[in-house]
């Protein structure tokens, strides 16, 4: 059967009760889920020739998102692990969240923070905000955050001050 496509013809339930019926395979040697599926049998059989269902999917879209895509652009994706040890009891939720988790929470707090009165929508593109958020982990929770750009200029100029 290695170049056969039976599959695409007939289900495997199918094939099956085609064995047992011929008695290749014994009725008490059948596996535990043919009684199942036998018991509960599907609405439409399973077959690779059916036509494929025209069911719109909506996409899965968060905007947390675009903020966790622009913090691992700037910062990178180092930035996964954070002090998971901490002696000090009120330090003990951000020991729980990474730090691109806790600079979502952050961002979202101050943007908030900036339109309670206003009613607008959170800006997630907001440069400054983005530049505060960065500032306060650093002043809450002692996270230093180091942008990849900088990273890139600090080894070109090492390149070429070897060369």
């Amino acid at each position: 059967m290695a170049g056969s496509r039976m599959e695409k013809l007939s289900t495997i339930f199918k094939r099956y009760t085609g064995l047992m019926r011929s008695g290749a395979v014994l009725e008490e040697n059948r596996p535990i889920w043919y009684d199942v599926y036998k018991h509960f049998l599907p609405t439409e059989e399973p077959l690779a020739i059916r036509p494929e269902p025209t069911v719109t999917i909506n996409p899965i879209y968060y905007p947390e998102d675009i903020l966790r895509s622009r913090f691992n652009r700037t910062y990178g994706d180092f930035a996964s692990v954070y002090n998971f040890v901490s002696k000090d009891k009120s330090n003990q939720q951000s020991n729980n969240l990474d730090i691109c988790d806790m600079f979502i929470g952050k961002y979202l707090q101050l943007a908030k923070e900036r339109n309670v009165g206003t009613g607008e929508t959170i800006d997630l593109n907001d440069q400054s905000i983005f530049d505060e958020t960065e500032k306060v982990l650093r002043e809450e929770f002692g996270v230093k955050l180091r942008r990849q750009n900088d990273n890139d200029q600090k080894m070109l100029n090492q390149r070429q001050f070897r060369n």
